[in-house]
């Protein structure tokens, strides 16, 4: 059960973390920082993939890709840099 949660969680926070680290690429594409867009990007790649290979056991942590990605992007709305 434990590592059931663990799988759930696992996929929110990833999600979670590459929509606040699509607001910070985004933001330093913008102001010409290369190595912060270049970090955002791989990191962004590698928690993607992490996360489709947990959405491929179970379908229903799709609703947890969605609100992660929703409170990832707002919560990266929120960070002033």
């Amino acid at each position: 059960m434990l590592g059931i949660i663990l799988k759930y969680l696992l996929v929110f926070f990833f999600i979670f973390f590459i929509d606040i680290l699509w607001v910070i690429y985004i933001k330093s594409v913008e102001t010409n920082k290369k190595v912060l867009a270049s970090n955002c990007n791989a990191l962004i790649l590698f928690l993607g993939v992490l996360s489709i290979f947990q959405i491929f056991d179970n379908r229903y942590m799709l609703i947890l890709y969605v609100l992660g990605g929703w409170l990832g992007t707002y919560v990266g709305f929120l960070i002033k840099k």
